[in-house]
């Protein structure tokens, strides 16, 4: 008998695939062990009628991978997840601090035997919690998704076709090495021309952007660009050199423009 993964659950595997670059974790990972520990506790699944491999470390591990598969720059073939795998997973994208602080709140429930359920995130004001459990605020209080779509979008900087950084960009996914990259990185290839994209909109800024700008400039306006910038950094930091990072303020994207003419062998463009 399978038994579908919970909101809370999700939200808890979620924060993991987060924590670990926006990629999926290996049943070796110790992180997967400790969380199939935590969630084999009988807060939200009873253990009577469990399957023997009720959320062994295999089954946690897959869950890692259906996430991962239904992010947006992903190109691959989705894995087989829930439907309430893609809701949690936007609610991430959208707010990934406030999802990290709600993980992060029932990681110290499960641990302290004070298991609560999450409210609907369709419903603000209505919480599905239990009579001895307080309600999670950090995430009951978010805005709701449609008055977070009703703020004004932020415009990426214009890019002239001609110019300077479009044919910087232009060059860097035209060079053999990058083609050579591209190839390797197989199904979780990033699209060319969303890394056209970011890459002449970093040059634009001399080499930094914000996270929401380049949001914006690839087409992911109100969602998180940590996901894409770290598949970025995958894709673009050849040998353990830095080409692509992300500043400790958590928001301003950086690009050493000489470092990437010359790991490409791009012409100063």
């Amino acid at each position: 008998m399978q038994i579908n993964w919970s909101r809370e659950e999700l939200i808890l595997a979620c924060d993991l695939v987060r924590q670990n670059d926006w990629w999926e974790l290996r049943p070796s990972d110790p992180r997967v062990a400790e969380l199939s520990r935590r969630l084999q506790v009988p807060f939200v699944h009873p253990t009577e009628g469990r399957p023997a491999n009720f959320r062994n470390i295999n089954g946690v591990s897959r869950k890692t991978a259906d996430l991962m598969t239904q992010l947006p720059h992903y190109q691959g073939k989705a894995t087989k997840g829930g439907r309430l795998d893609r809701v949690v997973l936007e609610e991430f994208l959208e707010d990934p601090v406030a999802m990290a602080a709600a993980a992060g709140e029932l990681t110290l429930r499960i641990d302290n035997g004070d298991w609560g359920l999450l409210p609907d995130p369709t419903i603000p004001s209505v919480g599905r919690t239990r009579p001895t459990a307080a309600p999670l605020s950090r995430v009951a209080d978010r805005p709701t998704l449609a008055e977070r779509r009703t703020q004004p979008a932020l415009q990426p900087r214009a890019i002239d076709p001609s110019g300077p950084e479009a044919a910087l960009a232009s060059a860097l996914v035209e060079s053999p090495t990058f083609r050579e990259q591209h190839v390797k990185s197989g199904r979780h290839a990033l699209r060319i021309g969303l890394v056209h994209a970011v890459v002449a909109q970093l040059a634009a800024g001399d080499g930094r952007a914000s996270s929401r700008e380049l949001a914006a400039a690839a087409g992911l306006e109100g969602r998180s660009f940590d996901p894409t910038c770290a598949a970025m950094r995958r894709l673009l930091n050849l040998e353990g050199y830095t080409v692509l990072a992300l500043d400790a303020d958590g928001t301003t994207v950086r690009l050493d423009l000489p470092l990437l003419r010359d790991q490409f062998r791009v012409d100063a463009a």
